[in-house]
């Protein structure tokens, strides 16, 4: 395993930077951050003088570090380690959770945390901030992963919230989506639709849908660049006007939808 390191953040969430490494020999001396840092280990084992203990961190596990806890980082075994992290800014989280919470606070209560499924979460949530993908996708996957980390193992209180279904405003998001599938939406733009946060937003969304509202986005997208297809659209000029970033982003897309690119798709109808 050859030593390498990528640091960024993206153009959309500047309050967050984001680490992709992997380190064989190299051993960080003790250190804090400010921020919130919290990683997924893809591969090997990462150590940790965290709290006058030592842990081992293996692959597939989460490591979370609270604002300025001392700790140190190393290889826990010969193969070194590989890993995503990301440095959540204190205001960021507590923009993220200020809707939802009654009472919370930035202190995690486990620095390694074994949950495949958040562990999926958050790679994909890195990946997203990596690459090129919809403003609405990266948002609700931030969202999720906020909550869902503090409600699991964070010192929070959820506020009381009414029971009902929230149809009409479930309807009034859908429809907005319908009418502006072209548009990159953000969950700003979402919000601003109803008097319901984020969180809840997507929550409800999906419970009467059993789907998210990027998930509902991105097919709806799918559906009308298809039809473009069919009846004779350039892939390059349909990629455009339905709101990807372009042909290849497109086709990544159609791909997991159809099983196959829109040229072998279109291949079949000649």
């Amino acid at each position: 395993m050859s030593d390498f390191i990528k640091l960024w953040r993206n153009k959309e969430h500047q309050d967050i930077e984001l680490l992709s490494a992997s380190f064989t020999n190299f051993s960080f001396s003790k250190h804090f951050h400010e921020e919130l840092a919290l990683g997924i280990i893809e591969k090997g084992v990462e150590g940790l003088d965290y709290n006058g203990k030592k842990l081992m961190i293996p692959q597939g596990n989460i490591v979370a570090i609270n604002p300025g806890e001392m700790h140190t980082g190393f290889a826990g075994t010969n193969k070194g380690w590989t890993y995503r992290m990301f440095y959540f800014d204190k205001k960021c989280i507590e923009n993220i959770l200020k809707d939802s919470f009654s009472k919370h606070s930035m202190v995690l209560n486990n620095a390694s945390i074994n949950n495949p499924s958040l562990f999926s979460s958050l790679y994909l949530l890195h990946k997203s901030l990596e690459e090129d993908d919809f403003t609405l996708n990266k948002e609700s996957l931030l969202t999720h992963n906020i909550h869902q980390l503090f409600i699991q193992y964070g010192d929070v209180k959820l506020e009381e919230r009414l029971s009902f279904k929230d149809y009409k405003y479930n309807m009034i998001i859908r429809d907005y989506l319908c009418d502006n599938y072209e548009e990159n939406i953000s969950l700003d733009d979402l919000s601003k639709l109803i008097p319901r946060d984020k969180y809840q937003l997507i929550r409800n969304f999906k419970k009467q849908f059993n789907i998210s509202p990027h998930q509902f986005l991105l097919l709806l997208k799918i559906k009308k660049a298809r039809e473009l297809l069919l009846k004779g659209g350039d892939i390059t000029d349909v990629a455009l006007s339905t709101g990807f970033f372009d042909q290849s982003h497109f086709s990544k897309k159609f791909k997991t939808i159809y099983g196959t690119s829109p040229g072998n798709y279109l291949s079949f109808f000649k």
